[in-house]
């Protein structure tokens, strides 16, 4: 059985997805920019170049999550998650078309 495949489109914080990638439990398709790049998300072709056959996609609103990028995705696309509040630049209709679960963060508060 073939491991889970995550795009993560910036570097986040949560070490978690590091650590599951470093024991073996999911092939991680990490973006980073290039030296002297001042990028702070990865393009949208780097993320049509990268989405196929993924299981997560974990974004940023600066990614525009469109029906371009779940038709590259495919089949196997099951959650995109995004580090906002929001979740206008993912295109809802699309994901409800392919059964996508759309997760956003909420801010924690005590």
């Amino acid at each position: 059985m073939s491991k889970p495949i995550v795009v993560q489109t910036c570097w986040m914080p949560e070490a978690f997805i590091q650590k599951a990638a470093e024991a073996g439990k999911i092939e991680l398709r990490l973006w980073k920019p290039q030296e002297g790049e001042r990028r702070m998300t990865a393009p949208q072709e780097w993320i049509k170049e990268h989405i196929q056959g993924a299981s997560a996609l974990m974004c940023t609103p600066m990614n525009k999550v469109s029906e371009e990028i779940f038709e590259a995705a495919g089949p196997s696309l099951k959650v995109v998650s995004t580090m906002s509040v929001g979740f206008e630049h993912i295109d809802r209709e699309a994901a409800k078309q392919r059964q996508t679960l759309i997760h956003i963060s909420r801010s924690r508060r005590p």
